[in-house]
């Protein structure tokens, strides 16, 4: 009777670690199932944080070359037709008469020009994900259409771009980006169209106020730096406007 009740015991004991064994072996392979997915969703938040510095970097590159060739062109970043342009040594820049033959393009035709570029250039820029491409990515590109404010006190561009990475079960999409370039592009604007307006008042107002440095008259108002040249024996004025690093080229010919 003894031995039998030693027996069920050493049996329950072997029952119960065969148990507690299978136990412990489900609770590894549950713990082992998990590590991966936690590594996937750590690889997938690293992967799209990358492309979104990437995208964004792309935004930010795209609308300061736009505004650099606004700036170098007189508010153009695309030439027009009929458009007369003058060259410089370093510069091409477009000549605005006093007889109102040319003006500043309006502010909405800067915008479109803008746009145009970024729409047109974001695309080279991003290489279409051909980088993402050769780790597997399968990239599709929705329609670029981007949309820019002129402001006060700066120039803003935002662009909805769902694109759609996917690799295996992984996936996600991209977003809205926004880029801010701090140029008071719009003061500029304003500032370049009083002086057209009253070329000639402003001309000597400008001599009368400051000795030139060499070729060249400057002055500051608003923390806007101006400069001025003219072309020798002409009435041909090359001016530019500089907030910081920012430059907008514009001419004004008094010749008549």
């Amino acid at each position: 009777m003894i031995l039998r009740k030693s027996q069920i015991s050493i049996f329950l004991i072997f029952g119960l670690t065969i148990v507690i064994a299978m136990a412990f072996i489900i609770y590894l392979s549950n713990s082992e199932k998990r590590k991966p997915l936690e590594s996937v969703e750590d690889y997938l938040f690293m992967e799209k944080n990358s492309i979104e510095k990437f995208a964004q970097s792309c935004l930010d590159y795209v609308l300061d070359v736009a505004l650099d060739e606004l700036g170098e062109k007189g508010g153009y970043v695309y030439r027009k037709p009929g458009l007369k342009l003058q060259y410089t040594e370093d510069y091409e820049f477009t000549f605005l008469y006093i007889d109102r033959t040319r003006f500043l393009p309006e502010l909405n035709s800067m915008i479109l020009d803008v746009q145009k570029y970024i729409d047109e250039n974001y695309r080279y820029c991003i290489d279409d994900f051909v980088a993402y491409e050769q780790r597997k990515w399968i990239v599709r590109i929705p329609e670029i259409r981007s949309k820019v404010t002129i402001g006060e006190s700066d120039v803003t561009a935002s662009l909805p771009f769902p694109a759609k990475f996917v690799r295996n079960e992984l996936s996600f999409n991209l977003g809205t980006f926004n880029s801010v370039s701090k140029v008071r592009l719009k003061k500029i604007i304003r500032e370049a169209g009083n002086i057209i307006q009253d070329a000639e008042s402003a001309q000597l107002e400008l001599d009368s106020g400051n000795e030139p440095s060499g070729p060249q008259s400057e002055f500051v108002r608003d923390g806007l730096l101006f400069l001025n040249y003219q072309y020798p024996d002409t009435g041909r004025f090359l001016w530019i406007i500089k907030d910081k690093s920012y430059e907008f080229f514009f001419a004004v010919n008094l010749e008549t």
